[in-house]
């Protein structure tokens, strides 16, 4: 027998661990979780890009990822595409991108795009080689469709679950706003699944407790909670004026977060099951968003378009949405045109109208 030198034994013991370690290591990239927190799976390529543009596949950097997987079969996942795109239109310029992927053919998917039109204005991908639902679906143990992720800012999931359930939106906002901290979310989530259940038994005390404290941790990540509670007093405790009282403090609190402040508004009077608040309360919120945010800026003017709006002063909407179009950066331009267009169009059949009635005099 010719004998093996020890250079050759330790050449032949290196190339038999290669060969047992590379299958293992395969398994266990295989195997890896997703999860939140966890880091968003490499990809080298989508599938077929059948609408919308490329958007890219670095994750981190200040931008934020939705990927979200459908089916044109799929009812929930149908209805729940003008809330994805309502969503996108919103924050498109707040460096979100938006990738639906479909593992049907692409002929199935661009036959129900041109019946859809622009109701998916984001990326819609093809993907039947099943490629993207092995890197995320089947990793997150998801199940069924539709299922969402949202990739973080920094990187890393910051949401896996349903597009239409609350917490998708609110987490998609605070990424997009530079406010999603996972270690807040992870101390806040313990006192809010509390809160729910306190909420659950009717336990009303305990619940403004145990929201009280998710606030506590940073008021203006978790300013929603302040809503919360103020829906909560007045849905399900019947305390109008008290709830009333308690949204007034807070405008105090707030009066140096512009974002918060037309979170206020909006909700004041956009929401339909909720009582209208008293003229001074609206007011004295909207005069501490002006004075933060300036009389000028395309924010405050589109949101009180949408207060002339509600108070049924189409004229009035009309005036302050064309001046926050003008002074729009070319990014927001095409979003604020659109909502000028529909007040202009329900401006025309107002004025229509009156026209009408004053001829039938």
């Amino acid at each position: 027998m010719t004998p093996v030198s020890r250079p050759t034994l330790l050449l032949l013991a290196l190339a038999f661990l290669c060969t047992i370690g590379s299958p293992a290591l395969a398994q266990s990239k295989k195997d890896a979780k997703l999860e939140v927190g966890s880091m968003p799976p490499s990809i080298s390529s989508w599938g077929t890009i059948v609408s919308g543009k490329n958007p890219g596949s670095k994750f981190g950097n200040g931008k934020t990822f939705v990927v979200e997987f459908w089916a044109t079969w799929c009812m929930p996942c149908r209805q729940s595409i003008p809330h994805l795109n309502q969503l996108y239109q919103t924050l498109k310029t707040r460096n979100v991108e938006m990738i639906g992927i479909s593992d049907e053919s692409t002929k199935i998917v661009q036959d129900y795009l041109r019946k859809k039109g622009p109701g998916m204005s984001y990326t819609v991908v093809s993907d039947p080689s099943g490629t993207m639902q092995d890197l995320w679906m089947k990793p997150a143990g998801a199940k069924g469709i539709p299922t969402a992720f949202i990739v973080s800012p920094s990187g890393r999931i910051a949401y896996i679950g349903h597009p239409m359930d609350p917490a998708f939106e609110r987490v998609l906002y605070l990424c997009s706003e530079g406010r999603y901290d996972p270690t807040l979310m992870s101390k806040a989530q313990p006192l809010l699944d509390a809160a729910e259940l306190s909420i659950k038994a009717r336990d009303w005390r305990q619940a403004h407790r145990q929201l009280d404290e998710v606030i506590k941790l940073d008021s203006w990540v978790f300013s929603d909670q302040v809503e919360r509670k103020y829906r909560l007093m007045i849905e399900s405790q019947g305390m109008n004026e008290e709830a009333f009282a308690y949204l007034d403090g807070q405008i105090d609190v707030y009066a140096s977060k512009p974002d918060v402040l037309d979170d206020f508004i909006r909700m004041m009077v956009l929401d339909p099951d909720l009582p209208k608040v008293p003229q001074a309360l609206l007011e004295k919120t909207i005069a501490a968003y002006a004075q933060r945010e300036g009389e000028d800026s395309p924010r405050y003017l589109e949101t009180m378009a949408l207060v002339a709006h509600r108070n049924g002063d189409i004229d009035l909407a009309v005036d302050l949405q064309f001046k926050a179009w003008m002074n729009s950066t070319p990014d927001y331009r095409p979003a604020k045109k659109a909502v000028l267009d529909t007040y202009k169009s329900e401006q025309t059949k107002a004025r229509g109208g009156r026209r009408g009635k004053g001829g039938r005099r």
